[in-house]
């Protein structure tokens, strides 16, 4: 996998344009982004601090993540090939050690959504693709923000919705246990480890 980033100075921010060579999911301090269709770019603005930008495969395992501390005339390139990175022409900008993405990491929550009954189905979260259900795993981990997320499951051909609603995340759920979202075919959804954090829609 290649992720290319290019940084180009704004008057307060930085924009990022990002490129994936092949499928994946892209991911902003703890928040999904809209994915662009393979080879095509995608223009992200950020304000100056401390960035966490990761790629995932359709499945949600992790493929690559950087750390950015981005001032207000950030700019440069840094690409990203499988598992390794280069930066170029860095300015305003400093890549630091991914493990510095814990104070951004650590108020996000583990949420695992899982097809009881086995079902092959797609997960989006906030509608973007989050990953897949298949045979090998019936169990999709994320990591999701406090706040309110949109999230629909659509049977593997993306013909049928088959759970759709809005699962809100209170500020202190990181220090909780992990929430579990599970569903089976033409059943009610069951949430645990965040009551009443969800709400269905038809």
């Amino acid at each position: 996998m290649t992720l290319v980033l290019t940084l180009a100075g704004l008057a307060a921010a930085a924009e990022l344009s990002v490129i994936l060579e092949t499928p994946g999911v892209l991911w902003l301090d703890g928040g999904m982004l809209d994915t662009p269709e393979t080879g095509n770019t995608l223009p992200v603005t950020l304000s100056p601090g401390r960035r966490t930008l990761e790629a995932r495969t359709a499945r949600g395992t992790p493929l690559a993540r950087i750390v950015l501390e981005v001032g207000p005339q950030g700019r440069g390139r840094v690409a990203f090939r499988d598992r390794t990175f280069r930066a170029e022409s860095l300015h305003d900008v400093r890549l630091l050690p991914a493990e510095a993405a814990g104070t951004e990491d650590a108020a996000a929550t583990s949420v695992e959504i899982v097809a009881t009954d086995g079902a092959w189905a797609n997960v989006y979260v906030d509608g973007g693709l989050a990953g897949e259900l298949r045979n090998t795993p019936r169990a999709l981990a994320l990591r999701l923000r406090p706040g309110p997320h949109r999230i629909e499951v659509r049977d593997f051909l993306d013909t049928t919705t088959l759970v759709r609603g809005v699962l809100t995340l209170p500020a202190d759920a990181a220090r909780t246990n992990p929430v579990r979202l599970s569903f089976t075919r033409d059943r009610p959804v069951e949430v645990y480890g965040a009551d009443g954090a969800w709400v269905p829609e038809r």
